[in-house]
């Protein structure tokens, strides 16, 4: 399971199509939007049930594909809408309403009612929020590392230099919009400083009696993410009651700067180990995740022939501890010991890899990806005899008929 919520849920159930989006629900398009905006002008819709400053941001950041939508932000309507009212925006777009409001996470009592302060209008400090959130949704950079660079530049410029002492003075519902940028940003930047506000905001968000166990988890994951590990047992010791996960030991050597890293499990799993790879030799690189990729591991570990050329050259990696949760690693290890998943250390480090897709199965040589085979269709499985044939290619395999 990833920690890194997504800032914007991708619309994986695709609206039906053979409609003309202009003239009849579900909306596919932005034309039909607007068009949808102007005829509703002057009578009640479902946009009307959130505040000024979420119904912006909401409107801005829609993003239309050849199908129709393909993603909309989600944290405001789990904050300001009901059950009933959260099914009833997804419907101008989806025909599985249904569908797609259970992927939106409602918010406790408190934080709604802190959000609920905002239906007055769009004050000074959600203007800078949504200042934030826009530049944020709109980026569409291919590369992870440039992405994480652009928030933490968004994240900065509107909010850097903000001392616990200017944080104490703002009202509850601009403190929540904080804490909200800082985790929102967190889930994409590794950067300490962000990390560090996070903690700040969190710290004067409990005082006032308004922090949740999703606030407090995702706090303690964004210290994990940025590897303050130290900042993250404290943590988790100060909130005995928030059901955080018992951390391992981390020991981190000195290790050649240019090599990418990873940490390794003891075999009781209570230690981590950091060690370099070495990407020279043609070798497996599997970027996975537990949720995702499951099918994969099981099959290709009773694989006669992918098996054991996997179990040889292969190296199953996962986001680092902070973007996965390291219970879920343990349990993955212990259900596919011949597929064991490996935390890395820090996304930076493994720039061979653009975006993390998961599962992609890379063949690398000479710290360079030669080829790569995307995601592991079960039924039919479609991608075995690609992948047979890439490592043959390799030489991972024989060349002869399998």
């Amino acid at each position: 399971m990833r920690f890194a919520l997504p800032f914007l849920i991708l619309a994986i159930l695709a609206p039906v199509a053979g409609k003309p989006a202009e003239t009849a629900l579900p909306i596919r398009s932005q034309v039909a939007m607007d068009d949808w905006l102007q005829r509703h002008a002057t009578v009640p819709d479902p946009l009307d049930r959130l505040s000024p400053g979420a119904r912006e941001r909401f409107l801005a950041s829609l993003d239309f594909g050849e199908n129709g939508l393909r993603s909309f932000p989600v944290s405001d309507l789990g904050l300001e809408l009901t059950p009933d009212e959260t099914r009833a925006l997804p419907a101008l777009f989806y025909e599985d309403a249904d569908g797609i409001a259970r992927m939106i996470p409602l918010s406790d009592q408190k934080n709604r009612e802190t959000a609920a302060r905002r239906r007055l209008g769009i004050g000074p400090f959600e203007r800078r929020y949504n200042r934030f959130f826009l530049d944020t949704a709109r980026l569409r950079p291919a590369d992870d590392n440039a992405h994480a660079a652009a928030f933490t530049q968004a994240y900065l410029a509107e909010f850097s230099g903000m001392d616990a002492v200017q944080v104490g003075e703002l009202h509850d519902e601009d403190l929540q919009l904080l804490l909200r940028a800082s985790l929102d940003a967190g889930t994409m930047s590794d950067d300490a400083s962000i990390a560090s506000a996070a903690l700040v905001a969190y710290g004067e968000y409990e005082k006032r009696g308004l922090a949740g166990s999703a606030e407090t988890s995702q706090v303690f994951n964004l210290l994990l993410a940025a590897r303050d590990f130290e900042k993250a047992k404290r943590f988790a010791a100060a909130h005995p009651r928030s059901g955080l996960p018992e951390l391992p030991s981390f020991e981190d050597a000195a290790l050649p700067a240019a090599s990418p890293t990873l940490w390794e499990f003891s075999a009781d799993g209570r230690k981590l180990k950091r060690r370099a790879i070495d990407l020279a030799p043609v070798q497996i690189i599997v970027t996975a995740g537990c949720h995702f990729s499951a099918d994969a591991a099981e099959d290709i570990s009773a694989d006669p022939v992918l098996g054991p050329a996997f179990q040889q050259h292969a190296h199953w990696l996962s986001l680092a501890p902070g973007r996965e949760d390291l219970g879920a690693l343990l349990e993955w290890n212990r259900k596919f010991p011949k597929a064991r998943m490996t935390p890395i250390h820090d996304r930076a480090e493994w720039s061979i890899f653009p975006a993390w897709r998961m599962p992609v199965f890379h063949i690398v040589r000479d710290g360079k990806v030669v080829e790569s085979v995307v995601g592991w269709p079960r039924n039919p499985a479609e991608n075995r005899e690609p992948l047979i044939s890439a490592l043959k290619r390799a030489g991972l395999l024989p060349t002869g008929k399998p």
